[in-house]
């Protein structure tokens, strides 16, 4: 008998293309495309492995969302989720 649900095995994993994580991808392909248009091809792309071996280093030492939860505290504005309050509210009064 065919099961009705799907059961994911791993419900917190980020989305990949190939090996690379979304937010890995777009710091290795900016700083390549900008060393194009810069014409300095090799400068790009020495900038684009080191990003991305940085935030590596970064994620694996602290988690995935670290960096999110971050941008949460320091950038209220860029980051908002939908169930918890604004990160610039420190205090409410009842």
């Amino acid at each position: 008998m065919q099961d009705k649900y799907y059961i994911p095995q791993h419900i917190d994993q980020p989305i990949r293309v190939y090996l690379l994580t979304l937010d890995e991808l777009i710091l290795l392909i900016v700083p390549i495309i900008t060393g194009f248009i810069l014409n300095q091809m090799l400068l790009g792309f020495c900038l684009s492995l080191a990003f991305v071996f940085g935030i590596k280093k970064v994620k694996g030492e602290q988690g995935h969302y670290y960096l999110v939860n971050l941008m949460y505290w320091y950038l209220p504005d860029l980051v908002k989720f939908k169930v918890t309050p604004p990160s610039h509210i420190r205090e409410y009064l009842g």
